[in-house]
């Protein structure tokens, strides 16, 4: 009896003696539990994180180090890699030994040693945070995948290597957005206002675009139709100009191509700057119509993506006369006359400017006829018009010039703008008295 007990204490006393023999890694994701796994994350939002806590139980006494290792990149489903500066490692933690990764660090493939206790082989615990900027992550989209082997293992011989592995798993979201606006805030684009003095148009779009569908894709452009006032009158559409980096053109009432990505598809913001020249015989009125543009991708989420901006261009009313004399002169100046020189002309260059549309005429209203001081005076006083006839009705027969209103010109039904010379001849006779003539004309256009 006495022999079996003994035999019963010697093996409950080795029993005991292994129960003591610890050496254990725990590896533990704070949010997720046993994965490190990252809620989904789009471009623009905040840099995110994702804490494990690692805890280290030993029994053995002697020093020992954890290594982390990554065989391979962090991929997704279309075997892309997220890229290298993408994730970072860092720790915040008080610990006994030595953590390498107390500051940001890339994340990458291979083996390193992330701790290392201290002399006596104490245990610890530590926080080791993985942190992603999205900013880093452009043109990057869909499920990355890798796994990170742990391993527990001695400095110097000991206990046998513990390995935990844990999957690591970022999931981006695959966003297409197009955000269009016009320098002062709108979301449309104004061409201004057309006036005498600025006869063209010009405005421009800022385009905002985030992209992380990973896959290239095309903006294109197309005018739904020709600028319109609403009474008839149109501006087509390759009258209207653009330019932007790398390209330049005139609208179409089909669609062309504005934008290419870059091959991963990724965000962009550009300006594009679209001009009327010369519209200063275009009719007056307010001139609408819209711009549509259109994604264009192999990626689903583009697909039918469009944005719809109104333009508008404004051509104010032009009805004006320009009067010009000839060069070097301010007035109608004959200059003076001797017996040697007995007949003179002068020319008048009228120019007029009107986008109503309507028939209009020039004419010439004579105050009082050509006298000296002493009221004597001069009879052969004559004129001649000259015109584009395609225009309108010139008098191109020489006439008398004669006190009060005389027509010059009548524009065709459409009101075309026109060029028209007016030349005076001005003869003396012999005996004509001497002295200073004088006498006053003006020119005026009026609608019909």
């Amino acid at each position: 009896m006495k022999r079996k007990l003994a035999l019963l204490a010697l093996f409950l006393l080795l029993g005991t003696s292994r129960a003591w023999a610890v050496f254990s890694l725990d590896v533990t994701s704070i949010r997720s539990g046993r994965d490190i796994r990252f809620e989904t994350i789009r471009e623009g939002q905040a840099i995110r994180n994702e804490e494990v806590t690692f805890t280290i139980t030993t029994t053995e006494a002697k020093q020992y180090r954890v290594t982390q290792a990554m065989n391979s990149p962090l991929m997704n489903e279309r075997g892309g890699a997220l890229p290298a500066d993408a994730v970072k490692m860092f720790s915040p933690s008080s610990v006994r030994g030595v953590l390498r990764p107390t500051l940001p660090t890339a994340l990458g493939a291979g083996t390193d040693v992330i701790y290392t206790s201290d002399l006596a082989g104490t245990g610890d615990s530590f926080v080791l945070a993985f942190a992603i900027e999205p900013s880093r992550l452009e043109g990057a989209s869909g499920t990355y995948q890798s796994q990170l082997v742990y391993t527990l293992e001695a400095v110097q011989g000991g206990a046998s290597p513990v390995t935990v592995i844990r999957n690591i798993r970022i999931e981006i979201a695959t966003d297409f957005k197009m955000r269009i606006t016009s320098p002062h805030g709108g979301q449309d684009l104004n061409l201004g206002r057309i006036t005498k003095q600025n006869p063209s148009g010009s405005g421009a779009l800022e385009f905002e675009i985030n992209s992380s569908i990973g896959v290239p894709y095309r903006i294109n452009q197309q005018l739904s139709g020709p600028l319109s006032n609403g009474q008839g009158d149109f501006i087509d559409a390759d009258r209207i100009l653009f330019e932007t980096e790398g390209l330049r053109g005139a609208l179409s009432d089909s669609p062309a191509l504005l934008f290419h990505s870059d091959d991963k598809g990724g965000s962009a913001n550009f300006q594009v700057v679209y001009s009327a020249p010369d519209l200063s015989k275009v009719r007056a009125g307010f001139y609408r119509s819209s711009l549509s543009f259109t994604a264009e991708s192999n990626s689903g989420l583009v697909s039918q993506h469009a944005v719809t901006v109104p333009v508008e261009l404004e051509v104010t009313s032009i009805f004006n006369l320009d009067v010009q004399f000839e060069e070097g002169t301010t007035s109608l100046n004959f200059g003076s006359f001797s017996e040697n020189k007995t007949q003179e002309s002068r020319r008048v260059l009228l120019k007029t400017f009107t986008n109503l549309g309507t028939q209009y005429q020039v004419s010439q209203t004579v105050t009082r006829p050509m006298t000296n001081q002493e009221g004597q005076k001069i009879k052969n006083f004559s004129y001649v018009v000259k015109g584009p006839r395609e225009a309108g009705f010139v008098s191109a027969t020489l006439k008398s010039v004669e006190i009060g209103d005389s027509v010059l010109f009548i524009s065709d039904n459409h009101g075309t703008p026109a060029d028209l010379t007016v030349e005076y001849q001005l003869s003396v006779a012999t005996d004509q008295r001497g002295g200073q003539y004088s006498s006053d004309i003006a020119y005026a256009m009026t609608a019909i």
